[in-house]
């Protein structure tokens, strides 16, 4: 991201899309989450919450991110809500609901080994991904 701010016109002090104002310099979908988080964290909270904080992102960027907002985070509390489970990995506790209802819970490895609706998801992101990709992913 440091690379995109030196590339703006005023660097960190260009004006950023401002209420549709033309001269502003647009972001791209991405680039705007990884600022909404950046101004998250500088926020100091002691609990958070994200939904779908990384929809913008290509899976590396996304998991990226999210190793870098849970080390500066490590002793707050994050909440977040997420169909990419690529970023469920690293949390501690996942609550995995169904047509509203709470259906599992528990931690990424635990969740992967036991028949369920998180077992289902992963599988099934695993696959898309290979098929995008031709990589593997466990």
């Amino acid at each position: 991201m440091s690379q995109r701010v030196e590339k703006l016109s005023r660097g960190i002090d260009t004006v950023l899309r401002c209420n549709g104002y033309s001269q502003a310099t647009r972001l791209s979908g991405g680039e705007e989450q990884k600022i909404a988080l950046a101004r998250a964290i500088f926020t100091q909270r002691p609990v958070y919450v994200l939904d779908e904080p990384s929809a913008a992102l290509d899976t590396k960027s996304e998991l990226l991110l999210y190793k870098l907002f849970r080390e500066l985070t490590e002793d707050k509390t994050v909440i977040f809500v997420s169909h990419r489970l690529f970023s469920c990995r690293m949390c501690s506790r996942i609550f995995v609901m169904d047509h509203g209802k709470l259906v599992q819970e528990g931690a990424h490895e635990q969740l992967v080994r036991i028949p369920g609706k998180y077992r289902e998801m992963w599988e099934s992101q695993v696959r898309d991904l290979m098929e995008d990709t031709g990589s593997t992913m466990q």
